[in-house]
């Protein structure tokens, strides 16, 4: 960037300044302290953007540590026609270790540019204004026995995603089996999990768009 400056007597000099912009590996948009999350994404789940130590993990993300998210199964879909009815879902497994507590437990949630964070019970299982988590471990006294992995199921509903999710090509338009690219990413355990899923829309416009 190019910053002139003049004085009073009208003497200016020009220089040449470098200006860095973070790129977070989580969502998109500025990461003010360089954490790895976007300011947006931190804000939107509760975190500080411009405070060390302050993340939906407690802890940087980097690119090296994101593991694999695994989704057997993912819907969108997105009512025009009365946009407080969309809803996502979808469902997959996650290594849960042996000793982990659940009650109280916070888990961090973005698909496309739709952010929630759920608090699980001792059961595994977290309920917020519709929203819905839940896992299918076995525990005793709150905390996991022994479960190299575990199936979740994510349900998001009774909101409007249609703003959020139109660049990821969820518009309100006529489309028959388009390809998507939807970005989902699952912060569980403090462990940052991601995967690009490739989805089919079809949307009617004014009406209905559904994403698989």
């Amino acid at each position: 960037m190019s910053l002139p400056v003049t004085d009073t007597a009208k003497a200016s000099i020009t220089a040449t300044v470098l200006v860095m912009v973070n790129a977070p590996v989580v969502s998109a948009g500025n990461d003010s302290y360089g954490d790895g999350f976007s300011d947006t994404f931190e804000t939107a789940v509760g975190s500080d953007p411009a405070m060390a130590g302050s993340t939906p993990t407690g802890m940087p993300a980097t690119a090296g540590g994101i593991q694999a998210l695994t989704i057997s199964k993912a819907s969108i879909k997105l009512n025009f026609a009365k946009t407080s009815n969309d809803s996502i879902s979808f469902s997959g497994t996650l290594a849960v270790p042996a000793g982990f507590n659940s009650n109280g437990a916070k888990t961090f949630f973005l698909t496309g540019g739709v952010a929630k964070t759920l608090t699980l019970t001792a059961k595994g299982s977290g309920i917020s204004d519709g929203d819905s988590v839940k896992f299918s471990f076995k525990s005793k006294k709150h905390v996991v026995l022994a479960s190299p992995a575990a199936m979740y199921h994510v349900n998001f509903k009774k909101c409007t995603f249609a703003a959020l999710l139109a660049s990821t090509g969820l518009t309100d338009g006529n489309a028959k089996a388009a390809s998507v690219m939807v970005p989902f990413t699952f912060i569980f355990n403090n462990i940052v999990y991601q995967k690009t899923q490739t989805m089919s829309y079809t949307a009617k416009k004014g009406k209905i768009g559904s994403a698989k």
